[in-house]
């Protein structure tokens, strides 16, 4: 339910040229976690998935800017990826969006 609602109020999830750019963020272990981002205007996802069955650490070369909350417990992104780096447990995923 938490994820459909962001897909119908958050532009950045929109289709086609309604929606926002994507960009493909780099991890540090980008073979084994997918990160990309969406955003347009004001609006803005950041997810990020470990695909594998082992704990990895994520460091971003770069923040990505703005204030992000966690979708499923509306948690700052700053305090999961603190100085851009974390730990993210096997097949653990993040969905963050733009305040």
């Amino acid at each position: 339910t938490k994820l459909l609602t962001l897909n119908r109020n958050n532009q950045a999830l929109w289709n086609g040229s309604f929606g926002g750019d994507f960009k493909r963020l780099s991890t540090g272990a980008d073979d084994k976690v997918y990160a990309f981002e969406r955003t347009i205007e004001e609006s803005g996802i950041v997810t990020l998935v470990n695909l594998s069955d082992e704990k990895q650490t994520v460091k971003f070369e770069k923040m990505p800017e703005g204030s992000y909350r966690c979708v499923f417990d509306n948690v700052a992104m700053e305090d999961v990826f603190g100085a851009g780096e974390a730990e993210l447990a096997p097949f653990e995923y993040h969905v963050f969006y733009k305040q």
